[in-house]
Order: C-alpha cells, then sequence, then structure tokens
C-alpha cells in the first residue's frame, strides 16, 4: 500500500497500516502530547523477515509527536531497519500484526542511498519529484538551491551523481527530502558514510526542521553528535523495543581528539610503520612495510576509495592483494558460506585436505560457524560483512585494502572485528590499509595516517558552471545533450538497425565513424569513450578469436564483421544514455505514454553506468581472490566458469536488486503516483 506525497498539502493523504496489509476506515487523530499531536503512531506492531516464520519485532509501539526527535538504537541486524521500512509503507509485506499510521506518508533515507538516485545530476535528482508535482519552475529553482545549501552541497547542481562519495550521495539524497518539506523523516544510520564535519552540519539541518516542526525518527550507532537532537532513546532487545536514558553520550574522547590531530597533520613526513607517523598518501603498495597499519582519512568525496583501488592495481612483485570496497555483499558467489571462504585457497592451489583447518580457523574467528553450510545471501548485512572480510584473508595476503569496513557496525561488531583483523594480520605479518574518515575504530591499532583534503578541480569547475543553467542542471552542456529524447531514441535504434543490414567493414567502418563524431559533438570525452568501449574490445577480441580457433583464419574477416555489428548496436544506446537524463526522458515519453513507463525508462538508463561500474569493481576484487577473468584467459573452459560463478551470477542477482531498490525509492517519495501541486 502506498500513498502519494505532497508537500504542497500534507495533511489530507494519510497513511495507514494494519494487520493483514490493510488500510483502516479513518485516519487516527493522533494523541496529546507536550509537544503536540502525534505525527506517527503504531501500536503492536510484529515483524517479521523475509522467508522466516519467526518474528524480528514484536509488539513495537511508538508515537512520534511533531518537533520531536526519537534515537532507535540496537546491535546490528536487530530489526531497526525493518521497521524503519514498515513504517516508511515499502515492505508492509513484514507486517505480521498491529498498525500504524502517520498524517502523511514520511520520508525515508535509507544507508544505502546508492539506488535511491533516480537521475544522473544532483540538481535534476532534487528536482525530480517537484516536476512530477507540476510545482512552477522558479519555485523549484529555489528549493534545488536551499535544500543543497542545506546539505553543504552548494553550486552542485550540475554535478553528476556517479561522481559523487557515498558519503555525498546520501546528502543528496536528504536534500531531495528537505526540497519536499516532509512532516516524517525517518533516516537510518545517516552518519554511516558521513565525515565529522558533514555529520556536524547534518545535525545543524536536522535541528532547524525540527524546531519547524519536522518528526525525526534515527536508527543510528554512532550517537555523539547526535546528542543536541534527541528528545527520546529506544533501544531494540530481544525483539522488543524498549525505552532507554534520554542522556545520549558523547563520542568525544582524548583519543579520537589526537587521532583527528594527526590526521590533519599533514606537514609531517614519518617513516612509514614508525609510531603514529603522519606521511604522504602513498603511490603504491611497495613503499608499505609488512606489519604496518594504514589509515587513508580525509572528507568525503576527497577520492580514498579511489586512491584504495589505484594502490591494489599497482601491485607488489610476489606479494598477494586482498581488495574489499563498500558494501562487499555485492562480491558473494558461492552456495555455502564454507565454500566462499574455501574459493581463494582453491585458486591458490592449497590441496583440500589442507583447507579445512583453514576454513574452520575463519569461521570460528568471525563468527560464522553456525552459517557454514547456509547460502551467503541468506545471511543478516553484518554477517555478509564479516564473511567478505573472511573470504578476502583466506589465502593469507600480503596486504589487505579495506574501504570503510566498520561504517554501519554496531560498536559491538566493530570491537570485534577490530580484534579479528588484529589476530589475523598478527599472525600473517600482512600490512593494512584502511580507507575510511572513520578514526575512532583505530585510535589504538593505525601505525601511521595519510590525510587527504580538496576536491578535485573537475569539481570545482562543474560548480561554477552549474549556476549558469539553473534548471537543465546538466553536468555538460552540447547539442546532443539539448536535443530531445525520442528523436535520439529513434536515431540510436536506426543506427543498430542499418549496421545490423549492411554488409562488408567499409559501411560498418563508416557508420562507426559518425558514432564516434556523435561522442565528439556531446563533449563527452575520449574517458567515456573507453569506459563505454572496453567491454565491448574484450568481447569483440573473445569473438574474432574464438570464430578463428573453430573456423580457422579464413573466418577472420566474417568474425570481424560481427564484432563490429555488435559496438554499432551497443555504442549508440550508451551515447543516448549519456546524454538524456531521466528529465529528459519523462519530457519525451509522456507525450505519447504514461508517466509511469517513462519514469522507468528513465530510471533504467540512470543505472546502466551504475550496473557497468559496479561491475568494474566486481572484476577488481575477484581477480585479487584468485578468479581467472584476466582478457589472455577468459578462453580456458575453468576461466569461463568463473565468469559464470563469479561475475555473472552476482550481477544477475544485483540487477534485480537495482530493480527492486530503484522501485523503492521511487515509491517513497510518490513517484509512481504523481499529483499536482495546487
Amino acid at each position: 500500500m502506498v500513498a502519494a506525497f505532497d508537500s504542497e498539502a500534507v495533511g489530507d493523504a494519510p497513511r495507514t497500516g494494519v494487520e493483514g496489509g490493510a488500510a483502516s476506515p479513518a485516519p487516527w487523530t493522533g494523541v496529546e502530547r507536550g509537544v503536540g499531536r502525534s505525527a506517527l503512531r503504531a501500536r503492536g506492531l510484529t515483524i517479521a523477515r523475509h522467508g522466516d516464520s519467526g518474528s524480528l519485532l514484536r509488539d513495537v509501539d511508538l508515537d512520534l509527536a511533531p518537533g520531536e526527535c526519537v534515537l532507535l538504537e540496537g546491535a546490528t541486524g536487530s530489526g531497526k531497519s525493518s521497521l524503519l521500512r514498515v513504517l516508511a509503507g515499502i515492505d508492509e509485506s513484514l507486517l505480521r500484526g498491529g498498525g500504524f499510521e502517520s498524517a502523511s506518508p514520511p520520508a525515508l533515507v535509507l544507508q544505502h542511498v546508492e539506488t535511491q538516485l533516480l537521475c544522473p545530476t544532483v540538481g535534476e535528482e532534487i528536482a525530480l519529484a517537484l516536476r512530477m508535482r507540476e510545482v512552477p519552475s522558479d519555485r523549484i529553482a529555489a528549493r534545488v538551491r536551499d535544500a543543497l545549501a542545506d546539505v553543504r552541497l552548494e553550486g552542485m547542481e550540475a554535478r553528476e551523481v556517479d561522481r559523487l562519495s557515498a558519503g555525498e550521495r546520501q546528502r543528496v539524497v536528504l536534500a531531495a527530502w528537505l526540497a519536499l518539506e516532509p512532516r516524517v523523516l525517518l533516516l537510518d544510520e545517516p552518519f554511516a558514510a558521513l565525515d565529522g564535519d558533514s555529520r556536524r552540519a547534518l545535525v545543524r539541518v536536522l535541528a532547524e526542521r525540527k524546531r519547524a516542526g519536522l518528526a525525526l525518527l534515527i536508527a543510528e550507532h554512532a550517537t555523539g553528535d547526535l546528542a543536541p537532537l534527541v528528545d527520546r532513546r529506544l533501544v531494540i532487545e530481544a525483539g522488543r523495543v524498549r525505552p532507554a536514558p534520554t542522556r545520549v553520550e558523547s563520542d568525544a574522547s582524548p583519543g579520537v581528539a589526537r587521532r583527528e590531530a594527526l590526521a590533519r597533520e599533514t606537514a609531517g613526513r614519518g617513516a612509514i610503520g614508525s609510531p603514529a607517523a603522519s606521511i604522504a598518501p602513498p603511490a603504491s603498495l611497495a613503499g608499505i612495510l609488512p606489519g604496518s597499519r594504514l589509515l587513508v582519512t580525509g572528507p568525503n568525496g576527497v577520492g580514498k576509495t579511489r586512491l584504495l583501488r589505484r594502490l591494489a592495481r599497482s601491485r607488489v612483485e610476489g606479494a598477494r592483494v586482498a581488495l574489499v570496497l563498500q558494501e562487499p555483499r555485492r562480491s558473494l558467489f558461492a552456495r555455502t558460506v564454507r565454500e566462499e571462504i574455501a574459493f581463494s585457497l582453491a585458486r591458490e592451489g592449497v590441496p583440500e585436505a589442507s583447507r579445512g583447518a583453514r576454513i574452520d580457523a575463519l569461521l570460528e574467528r568471525f563468527e560464522l560457524v553456525a552459517q557454514a553450510t547456509r547460502s551467503p545471501r541468506r545471511l543478516s548485512a553484518g554477517q555478509q560483512h564479516r564473511l567478505a572480510i573472511a573470504a578476502a584473508l583466506a589465502a593469507r595476503p600480503d596486504f589487505l585494502l579495506l574501504d570503510e569496513p566498520f561504517a554501519g557496525l554496531d560498536p559491538a561488531a566493530r570491537s570485534s572485528l577490530r580484534r579479528v583483523l588484529e589476530a589475523e594480520l598478527t599472525e600473517s605479518g600482512a600490512a593494512l590499509v584502511i580507507a575510511s574518515h572513520d578514526l575512532e575504530p583505530l585510535v589504538d591499532d593505525c601505525t601511521h595516517v595519510a590525510h587527504l583534503s580538496g576536491h578535485d578541480r573537475e569539481a570545482g569547475a562543474e560548480r561554477r558552471a552549474s549556476s549558469a543553467r539553473a534548471l537543465e542542471y546538466r553536468a555538460i552542456d552540447s547539442p546532443l545533450h539539448r536535443a530531445a529524447a525520442l528523436p535520439k531514441l529513434v536515431l540510436a535504434f536506426g543506427v543498430a538497425g542499418l549496421a545490423l543490414a549492411l554488409g562488408g567493414h567499409g559501411p560498418l567502418l563508416g557508420l562507426l565513424a559518425v558514432v564516434l563524431a556523435g561522442y565528439a559533438l556531446a563533449r563527452l570525452g575520449s574517458g567515456a569513450l573507453w569506459r563505454d568501449v572496453r567491454w565491448l574490445v574484450l568481447q569483440v577480441a573473445l569473438l574474432v578469436g574464438l570464430t578463428v580457433a573453430l573456423r580457422g583464419t579464413t573466418a577472420f574477416a566474417d568474425a570481424l564483421q560481427s564484432g563490429l555489428q555488435l559496438v554499432l548496436v551497443f555504442l549508440p544506446m550508451a551515447l543516448f544514455v549519456r546524454t538524456t537524463g531521466t528529465q529528459s526522458m519523462l519530457e519525451g515519453v509522456r507525450r505519447w505514454g504514461p508517466a509511469r513507463v517513462a519514469l522507468a525508462a528513465g530510471v533504467a538508463l540512470r543505472f546502466v553506468p551504475v550496473f557497468v561500474r559496479e561491475l568494474g569493481e566486481l572484476v577488481e576484487m575477484q581477480r585479487l581472490r584468485g578468479a581467472r577473468l584476466a582478457p589472455a584467459e577468459l578462453w580456458r573452459p575453468g576461466a569461463f566458469l568463473d565468469w559464470l560463478g563469479c561475475i555473472a551470477v552476482p550481477m544477475t542477482v544485483r540487477a534485480i536488486e537495482l530493480a527492486g531498490e530503484a522501485a523503492d525509492a521511487a515509491t517513497l517519495r510518490g513517484l509512481d503516483a504523481p499529483r499536482s501541486a495546487p
């Protein structure tokens, strides 16, 4: 059951949810509280996970008043996210009993924000729901500017969302909601991807909105910065939601202060491995000594993840490297937890009889013994997190690179992971490199810190350029970007059809020249072209190689023609995706089809580059685990099985997840049933 959200007429569309998923005949009027009438009320909620017969949460009662902030705490996997999703109306199938209602549909910012971004640029993302409600353009522009100022992203309307850090994406999603001026805001781990300055800025924004009557329900582990905001605390324990002391302890401590001061100290250039040395960011792994603990820190968007991936590619002769990027669950593919851990051992040539002791030790150390025979996809988020790191450690790498490994973990889980990592790395003598803005988990562990600062020049250029085209919000302004979506789509299909109908290398090469001229006209640059064609080049090489191997050199010309046709089918569509935003798609398709169809088409285009980027990240991680994915190896039968198991299966699952999560995001903002603003 989904209700549209109209920020201009909030009180006329109450959300209800009762046992069995049916709506109550009349909205609750709320109960009187010291700060006013209830904005959100729940009674006797019983919630279960998908596929589980038992309940995750039982008999949950909740009252949230206007202008009140309630902090929801609990261990990782205790049910905080499930409760928020039920209250927001995107997972009411989890509801097994009880009922809830709010005066207006609650806004929800989920912890994993990647798939909540439905448009290619920041400004278009924030303006989308407003445009669907036919808010006047001048008011849209003002709301977009105000919302970005609230989250400290001023002037970034034309910034591409795929070029933002995780923390910046989270702030963009929040800004999109603030532009809609909700009455109830649910936040799931809002601090997980934010640096200290961004956390404090977010608290200031929420405090201002709270004073204006916004009701807040926040699920969070890192609670210290929330102290001035919180009115009440609730804790999930053993499936029950219980009141807790209101006081929120500050996260500040002498150790944290010392480490933050160290992170800011960029003038020192201590030797790697010396106690608490401040160093320049390393150019490669070659300069990092065994046993070192390097923390790469800096504000959101500064390039910590890019540095980590560059280090992984630098390699050291004869050294084993393991890389675990954010959301490590994406790398899991095996049938069971035990097989997931065993994979890299098998690829390292460890005899099967010798693997058992190592696997058992990791299962014990990472508290996964009871889950050894379960599918990794059936684990909780915290268990998947631990499993991905255990699998990376299985073959005892010389360098372990972790990207935000403590994000989203409760204090107990963080402490446990620290102990496990220290024990593993002490035994192996491996070096650890962690990219994180979160200093506290490593206060007593890191031996040196590399601090990154400042956004790249391109970001600054995009910020300056955006002010000239406030309502277009294009990262690049070119004739092809300004062209209508429908003619471009017809032209892309026409080029693809012509490529399939043509014969001979000459005409196909001429058609390819036309498409490449389109890239030049769109001012996309060689980098965008290479990202679009690199996988095609590999596929064409495989096609030509296999054809020649099976049919002989006389088939080379035919194989090359088929390869060119493959390129000309895909590349025009890639060019269309890069030059057509979600809003342009909406405007083009709504002339002859329903808004839902237009929205689905636009969102699908938005996630094509996301899917391609995640594919590249997955290939990178799996190759470091020993998967045979190098271009020179793919012709071997064993390598094909690795590609099928390590890449094809996880990415198929990921495609399904992307579709579901994008649908949730559209539902949350009322985009599946838009209404006009008065």
